[in-house]
């Protein structure tokens, strides 16, 4: 498995010559959040949290149809607890794709979004009280 001690190093130096370049700041993205995952960690005040917001909104300005960087925000404001913003980033996303704009497999990437979506939805209903 990589190590973001050994990758960030090489990222970084990528992204001085191609700042804008959108699937490298989203690797950056998920290369914190796969340590995290790894640490079993879902604090939203853990300051790798924020470089994986920051790296997935970053590589979205660069690309604002690069659908799985949406897809991956949505996922991790979904595994923080903020449903609201999840649910925009997934519906972002599958307008993208109802609109033939897909980064990688088109299929797979509805695919994602959808379940996203729908587990964003469901989370939400568990902690709004009924009426």
């Amino acid at each position: 498995m990589l190590k973001r001690e050994h990758t960030e190093p090489l990222l970084n130096e990528f992204l001085k010559k191609f700042p804008n370049y959108s699937l490298a700041l989203r690797l950056r993205g998920l290369i914190y959040q796969n340590e995290l995952a790894n640490e079993n960690l879902v604090k939203v005040d853990d300051p790798r949290f924020q470089v994986i917001i920051k790296s997935f909104e970053s590589s979205i300005d660069a690309d604002p149809t690069n659908t799985l960087a949406l897809i991956d925000l949505g996922g991790a404001w979904n595994d923080r607890g903020n449903f609201l913003k999840a649910i925009s980033y997934y519906e972002e996303a599958l307008s993208l794709l109802n609109n033939g704009h897909y980064t990688d497999d088109i299929d797979e990437e509805r695919e994602d979004a959808e379940a996203g979506l729908s587990e964003a939805r469901e989370r939400m209903k568990s902690i709004v009280p009924k009426k």
